[in-house]
């Protein structure tokens, strides 16, 4: 049996109840997987679990499609918290981070603004998008939240305003300095808080925002092994270490 298209729906979903696809769906559904009437998808919302469902009324013009919804095939599913800061870098270094940390489990992608970074925004509208594919192409049951960037010092104070929370920073220069591993600190940090993640831009913190993560008690430097990475290639690496950790535990 074939498998079927999942679709992100960010409605309440109930057995019985007619769906309407948005526009972009709908044209996605007709003229690019040139699905029929009464062919089957599966529909998602991170909230009430996934559905069975069956097209209707689909034609080479329509610009509305609906989705009636059988029974539900999987329970809700909610991801375990996860931030990951992210510097400001290039447009498409950031769509892949976007698809990227959706894959491996980020719950928060919050683009950061440091000194170094390449750029000083983003395009909230057009990563989320990226985001929604690619929870409905990897089997995600929900969607991690894309923010609006933020200065590097805004997002410092925002994951270490509490006891229960820690920021793990990845340190370039930290192999050198004897900085403890990243799985060593995020097995360490799990038992007493909730860590989040932050990944530096291409030319890595400035000494002075260096000297501002350390001046947090609750921020902690950890290193990624003795190669400089791109920054989407620590990405993928600090968020497979934190997948090993969850497994690990």
């Amino acid at each position: 049996m074939a498998t079927r298209q999942r679709l992100y729906c960010d409605q309440p979903l109930v057995s019985g109840d007619k769906i309407g696809l948005t526009e972009g769906q709908a044209h996605y559904v007709a003229h690019v997987l040139r699905l029929q009437e009464g062919d089957e998808v599966a529909l998602f919302n991170g909230r009430d679990g996934e559905f069975e469902g069956r097209l209707l009324a689909v034609g080479r013009r329509q610009r509305t499609v609906e989705v009636v919804l059988g029974q539900r095939i999987r329970a809700g599913q909610v991801s375990p918290a996860l931030v990951l800061g992210v510097a400001v870098v290039r447009r498409p270094v950031m769509e892949a981070i976007a698809r990227q940390a959706t894959e491996l489990g980020v719950t928060r992608l919050v683009p950061v603004v440091t000194e170094f970074s390449q750029r000083r925004g983003v395009n909230v509208g057009r990563l989320t998008t990226i985001a929604v594919e690619a929870a409905e192409q990897c089997g995600r049951g929900d969607v991690p939240e894309v923010t609006e960037a933020v200065a590097l010092a805004d997002f410092i104070k925002s994951q270490t305003a509490s006891d229960g929370q820690c920021l793990l920073f990845c340190d370039e220069a930290g192999h050198a300095h004897g900085t403890p591993n990243m799985l060593d600190c995020l097995a360490a940090a799990a038992k007493v808080a909730t860590p989040s993640i932050l990944i530096g831009p291409e030319g890595g913190f400035s000494a002075g925002e260096r000297a501002n993560l350390l001046a947090s008690k609750r921020v902690h430097a950890v290193s990624l092994g003795e190669a400089v990475l791109r920054v989407d290639t620590a990405v993928v690496v600090a968020l497979g270490l934190w997948r090993a950790m969850r497994r690990k535990g």
